[in-house]
């Protein structure tokens, strides 16, 4: 009943049989126009990759289908070129009956004005192809030239780091001599001179460590050295690097540690480089008479770490931006020469990201600021794989 229905349609009833389409029905004229047919019966549609034979690939899928959710599929309609050199318009169907597979190819119209249409809709869509491949092949060179160029820019801040530090452990060393009079004594104000250059040295040199750092967090060339940590000496190693700075400044320095274990693990030299760095902001942009604190927490399956100030606070707009690199925030009344490069709080965060924790920060101005460090740790109620029975 369907295939007498299809051919009243002017459609051309194909049945799928040992591989190949074979006619069922008597051939509607435009089709020899069209395609060829062999001596046995089968018909040559343009090769594999003609649109009927890709068709025919999703017909087989369909009929291979123990349960199909559809009672037939209808391709996209497409054209084909006939002997003459017309554009015909054509959509093909496939269905299952109880016996038979069958693909029929209806023609659509074989007009001027469908051949322009259907011409123009796929000069369309290959125009709209092409433009998002082009597209896509842009994007794709320009994020490999942008990292090209930022590898770059690494290996030249690295390399340029090493290379300043040749001439900067000269003048160091050269002012040390000086200053222990190894060249003879020196007059108050030669003593003032060389003072200032080594403290310039030191800026520089840290300065260049950051520098350093930063380009190693970035390259994946940071290896941590993750062991068990007492945080009671961790926290008063921190107490003995600052006291003299928060003491110049006349800021009062507090370091609290809550709940048990008080040990934790961490890469310990890397965890003091990034509480240090933040208690060192704190105590340079808190006002004399201050209080800048610390307090280190043992929770479960985790170490908090919160440095608070009683500073200024930072602006809520330039929160979002507080741990990208090179940034200066106009805080307190320190200069600029005086704040750095701007990459303490970047190193911070990438140090916090290796230890695979997260940090924080809240901050109103008038109110003081507050740094949240949180380190993942592994507990021992906590179930290891050789305790679970794994290898």
């Amino acid at each position: 009943m369907a295939a007498e229905l299809l051919s009243c349609l002017d459609i051309v009833l194909f049945e799928y049989r040992d591989g190949s389409l074979r006619v069922i029905e008597e051939l509607p004229g435009w089709v020899r126009s069209v395609w060829v047919q062999a001596a046995d019966s089968t018909w040559d549609f343009g090769g594999p990759f003609s649109f009927l034979e890709h068709f025919l690939e999703e017909a087989r899928e369909f009929w291979d289908n123990p349960q199909p959710t559809q009672r037939c599929i209808i391709s996209e309609p497409w054209s084909e070129t006939t002997h003459d050199g017309v554009e015909i318009g054509m959509k093909a169907i496939a269905l299952r009956t109880a016996q038979h597979r069958i693909v029929g190819v209806e023609v659509l119209s074989s007009s001027f004005d469908f051949t322009q249409r259907a011409m123009q809709s796929a000069h369309e869509r290959g125009i709209a192809n092409y433009r998002l491949q082009s597209k896509a092949a842009l994007l794709a060179a320009r994020n490999e030239e942008a990292e090209r160029l930022n590898n770059l820019k690494r290996d030249f801040l690295a390399q340029m780091s090493h290379e300043l530090l040749t001439p900067l452990h000269a003048i160091t060393g050269f002012s040390t001599l000086l200053k222990q009079g190894k060249a003879g004594e020196l007059n108050p104000r030669q003593s003032a001179y060389v003072a200032n250059v080594m403290t310039a040295a030191t800026h520089l040199s840290n300065l260049i460590a950051e520098v350093m750092d930063i380009s190693r967090i970035e390259a994946g060339h940071f290896p941590l050295q993750v062991e068990e940590c007492d945080l009671q000496q961790l926290t008063s190693d921190l107490e003995v690097l600052l006291e003299s700075k928060a003491a110049s400044r006349e800021v009062r320095l507090a370091v609290e540690i809550l709940g048990k274990p008080r040990t934790a693990r961490v890469d310990r030299l890397r965890l003091t480089q990034v509480l240090g760095n933040l208690l060192g902001n704190a105590i340079k942009f808190t006002p004399r008479g201050g209080l800048v604190t610390l307090t280190a927490e043992r929770a479960p399956g985790l170490l908090r770490c919160v440095v608070q100030d009683t500073g200024e606070g930072i602006p809520e707009l330039e929160l979002p931006y507080i741990f990208d690199r090179f940034q200066q925030f106009p805080r307190g009344d320190a200069s600029t020469a005086s704040r750095g490069a701007g990459l303490g709080l970047a190193i911070a965060k990438g140090l916090v990201d290796l230890h695979e924790g997260s940090i924080a920060v809240t901050s109103k101005p008038g109110e003081g600021s507050v740094f949240t460090v949180t380190i993942p740790q592994k507990d021992a109620s906590e179930p290891t794989a050789e305790s679970a029975g794994g290898k």
